[in-house]
């Protein structure tokens, strides 16, 4: 399962990102690394961009690179 299609208000752990680009070493400078809890706190209309917390932060996410990140609920 990926980011994407989480529910709001729901909790993850990041298990990984199916692949490696600049996005995912810009996320994990942020804090988004293998095994640290995510939770989606909102979604724009249109599903674009979610705000998902981590490690006391909210980010803002589009939806194709919420695509990227694997988790396990």
């Amino acid at each position: 399962m990926t980011v994407a299609k989480m529910k709001i208000g729901e909790s993850a752990i990041v298990k990984g990102f199916t692949q490696e680009n600049s996005f995912v070493q810009r996320l994990r400078t942020m804090g988004i690394t293998e095994n640290v809890v995510i939770q989606l706190k909102r979604k724009a209309p249109f599903s674009d961009p979610l705000i998902i917390s981590c490690r006391g932060s909210e980010l803002a996410i589009r939806i194709q690179d919420a695509k990227n990140i694997v988790i396990e609920v």
